[in-house]
């Protein structure tokens, strides 16, 4: 029997079609350095969609259960990694990692495969956000002060940070991250004012520069700044 479309069918098809394409194109564009990972996102697409369009209760727990066990890996690893940075304000990779389980699991049924990006890129703008809650609460940081602190490095940290368009984040500054920059360990005494300077001065020259930090030539502003680079390009993990 051959089935009849009505014209609100069609035109749904058309309509999604062109969407899905677009959002395709986004995500190849977001990952172009790191092609391997376009198959591994749309790999936990489809668990998500297994997930959202099983009718049996049995069945859904089961989607979910295989959803957050292939993400679980990621987020013991963002866990870690945030509990290392902030262990000085007790706030243990332990207290991350339950933070964000609860994130993935509410974001199992938030999440909509309509928006710009996909579910794997949502999970980790998820991570971020709410590890900064966490942090803002734990360390009793207001709003304002918060965002001050974020606005004095955002200019310069962009510059010596790392290409971060393969991230869903990467159109904007993550500013949990460039809260942490003058306090990495890594960097000498002599990167930090390097780096202040740079912001006091934006359109300074780099002889200037070397004049602010009491550098002997002023080319070794640019071999400083190349190895905060990839000091901060740790970073991006």
């Amino acid at each position: 029997m051959t089935k009849i479309y009505s014209q609100v069918d069609i035109n749904k098809e058309e309509t999604t079609k062109p969407r899905e394409e677009t959002k395709l194109k986004g995500l190849a564009a977001r990952y172009k350095k790191r092609p391997s990972m376009i198959d591994y996102v749309l790999q936990i697409e489809k668990l998500w969609e297994r997930y959202a369009l099983a009718f049996d209760t049995q069945e859904k727990e089961k989607a979910q259960h295989k959803l957050l066990k292939q993400l679980s890996f990621k987020l013991k690893k963002k866990a870690r990694a945030a509990g290392a940075h902030w262990n000085n304000s007790r706030i243990s990779a332990a207290d991350f990692e339950s933070i964000f389980f609860e994130a993935a699991w509410k974001l199992c049924d938030k999440y909509n495969h309509y928006g710009d990006f996909y579910f794997y890129e949502t999970f980790l703008l998820a991570l971020k956000r709410r590890g900064i809650d966490l942090v803002r609460s734990r360390t009793r940081t207001k709003q304002g002060t918060f965002e001050l602190k974020v606005r004095r490095l955002r200019e310069e940290a962009a510059d010596y940070l790392p290409d971060k368009q393969t991230d869903v984040e990467g159109r904007t500054l993550d500013s949990l991250l460039v809260t942490q920059i003058l306090n990495d360990e890594t960097l000498t005494e002599r990167e930090r004012r390097l780096l202040r300077a740079k912001y006091e001065n934006p359109d300074a020259s780099k002889a200037e520069l070397a004049q602010a930090v009491v550098l002997k030539h002023h080319y070794e502003v640019t071999r400083i700044l190349d190895k905060v680079r990839t000091k901060l390009a740790a970073y991006n993990n």
